[in-house]
Formats: C-alpha cells, structure tokens, sequence
C-alpha cells in the first residue's frame, strides 16, 4: 500500500489538495522501498512546469518555436 501526503498551509479546495495528495502518492510508487510520500514544492515546481507547457503549446507551434524533423 502506497501513501501520499499533502499538508497545506493555505487554503485550497478539497479536489487540488487530493489531487497534489494523488502526486504525492504516484512519487512513493517510484521508490520501492518508500511506502508513504509527502508532497513537496519542488513536486509543486514541476507540476507548474508542466502546466505552462501545456497551456503554450499551441503559441509555441504558432511563432515557430518547436521544429519536428522525421
């Protein structure tokens, strides 16, 4: 059984806090022998780091700033 733990500080809606929970969890599944994982701000960083590049993907396409080669 695999454990994720978010402890807040601010005030969130009960949806993001288990969602950050959820983040927390699919960590302690990448190490075997950790059967619990807090959430963290890096894991926060990278979260928002994913994020930005979903939501400018599509300009990113538009000006040309992504290359596919085949």
């Amino acid at each position: 059984m695999r454990v994720g733990v978010y402890q807040y500080d601010e005030k969130v809606s009960p949806s993001l806090a288990c969602d950050r929970a959820k983040l927390a969890c699919d960590q302690a599944k990448k190490q075997p022998e950790q059967s619990w994982c807090l959430y963290t701000s890096a894991m926060q960083e990278k979260e928002k780091l994913k994020q930005y590049l979903i939501d400018h993907l599509d300009e990113a396409i538009e000006k040309h700033y992504l290359q596919v080669y085949y």
